[in-house]
């Protein structure tokens, strides 16, 4: 029998505590080359959740933080924020966040918004501007002094003791809050959303001292461009909401076409909450807005398509809260005549 020799022993077999030595690898390849640092994004503007709808076929978070399924928000107004853990695929410049900037990209789009109509001493600010959908939201913080306001909303009430408020059955029951339907002289058309059918009453004198003092601020001072319709709703305390849905009625023509909805608020302050549709699942994605009395908001472009919004249950001491939302009605019902 042949012995194995002795194999000299080196530094490779010294190892701390003993073991056998390492075994010896071939030479070792290079290190992969670092990955490219992150493309640093706008506030509100992470990549695409999903794909953009062909226009041609048809908790929360502080502002800066992006909105579900591209949308591009750009943000200015105080009350405003946004949550979500995904986003979008056209943006804004990161320093572009007031109305002036929102109406330029709009205008690039062939959209004329409100804001941009407005005198120039007018705060409007655009927290959703998603432009790929062509949908946008306006806010102007205190378009009405806080005095102001007060004595509307007193109108307002006074006014509605003669009319009496409605609080029509829905296929979920008799709604809570207080609602009314209001349209220009000459107009018949009913309001039809949600199985509930409201009847119209013609604008009494009282809508048109409202009109003079908001149509202004929204860049329409010439009575002819006002809207002729309206729907006001009454929350009376926290209780009183209503919850996710569109204004896409076929009066409106919001799914077809570019949609106005002007809305002035009274009373107590309440959240305004805004998502895509198609996303009732997914809670946390939206963007919110804190609407005081005396605030104007607008929905504008094709944002009745594309999402969805609602006012939610208020906790804690919750005091009366009246909205008006202005429309212009498109496609009048057959029995109008207009």
């Amino acid at each position: 029998q042949v012995a194995c020799p002795a194999r000299a022993v080196t530094h490779l077999d010294r190892r701390p505590g003993g073991g056998a030595p390492p075994r010896i690898r071939g030479p070792s390849r290079p290190p992969p080359p670092p990955p490219p640092p992150p493309q640093r994004r706008p506030p509100h503007c992470p990549p695409p959740s999903r794909p953009v709808p062909s226009e041609a076929a048809t908790g929360t978070a502080a502002v800066g933080a992006p909105l579900a399924g591209g949308a591009v928000l750009l943000s200015g107004s105080g009350g405003s924020s946004c949550s979500s853990n995904t986003a979008v695929s056209r943006s804004a410049p990161e320093d572009e966040v007031d109305g002036n900037s929102a109406t330029r990209h709009a205008r690039a789009l062939g959209l004329e918004l409100l804001g941009g109509a407005a005198p120039a001493n007018s705060a409007w600010t655009y927290p959703l501007c998603d432009l790929d959908r062509r949908s946008f939201v306006g806010h102007f913080p205190g378009a009405l002094s806080e005095s102001t306001a007060q004595q509307f909303l007193r109108m307002v009430m006074d006014g509605m003791d003669h009319l009496s408020w409605e609080k029509p059955t829905s296929g979920m029951g008799r709604i809570s809050r207080g609602t009314k339907w209001m349209v220009s002289q000459g107009c018949r058309c009913s309001y039809q959303y949600g199985g509930t059918t409201v009847l119209p009453v013609p604008f009494p004198v009282w809508m048109h001292d409202l009109l003079k003092a908001c149509m202004p601020a929204c860049g329409l001072p010439d009575p002819v461009s006002w809207p002729n319709s309206c729907n006001l709703n009454c929350y009376a305390d926290g209780s009183d909401a209503i919850d996710w849905h569109a204004d896409d009625e076929p009066l409106f023509q919001g799914r077809h076409q570019d949609c106005r909805i002007i809305s002035l608020s009274l009373g107590e302050t309440r959240n305004f909450e805004l998502r895509l549709a198609g996303l009732e699942g997914e809670e946390g994605e939206k963007c919110q807005l804190r609407l005081v009395g005396g605030d104007l908001c607008t929905m504008e472009g094709h944002i009745q398509r594309h999402y969805v919004h609602r006012v939610p249950k208020s906790v804690g001491k919750t005091r009366l809260r009246v909205n008006l939302t202005w429309r212009w009605i498109l496609a009048h019902e057959h029995r109008c005549g207009l």
